[in-house]
């Protein structure tokens, strides 16, 4: 694996983790967003359901700067962690190289 891609998905997982401890996250800070989207995007993904966790959680992060502010004025609730913490969870995953976690049923586990 090359390692600027490492270096990238450890700095990803740095800016995210900023995010997640600063208790003050305004609209204008998530302007890094579109350069943790870029980095992420450029490793490859392991499987297809990696790569879907990856789609869905950029696609979270693009979208907090247009829903994070109405959502704080409609019930004075910051909602900016549930949308970077999936974002961060993917790229902690891609960093350490880890495969999906697959949730599975009791019925679906059982042998016969």
């Amino acid at each position: 694996m090359d390692k600027r891609v490492c270096c990238r998905t450890a700095d990803a997982v740095l800016l995210l983790g900023t995010c997640l401890a600063t208790p003050y996250l305004q609209d204008y800070d998530l302007v890094f967003g579109a350069i943790v989207v870029a980095w992420l995007w450029q490793q490859p993904a392991e499987t297809q359901a990696s790569e879907r966790a990856l789609q869905i959680s950029c696609g979270l992060w693009l979208a907090l700067p247009l829903v994070a502010a109405a959502l704080a004025h409609m019930t004075g609730l910051s909602f900016g962690p549930l949308f970077v913490l999936p974002l961060f969870a993917v790229a902690l995953q891609m960093s350490r190289g880890a495969q999906p976690v697959v949730l599975t049923t009791a019925a679906t586990s059982r042998t016969p």
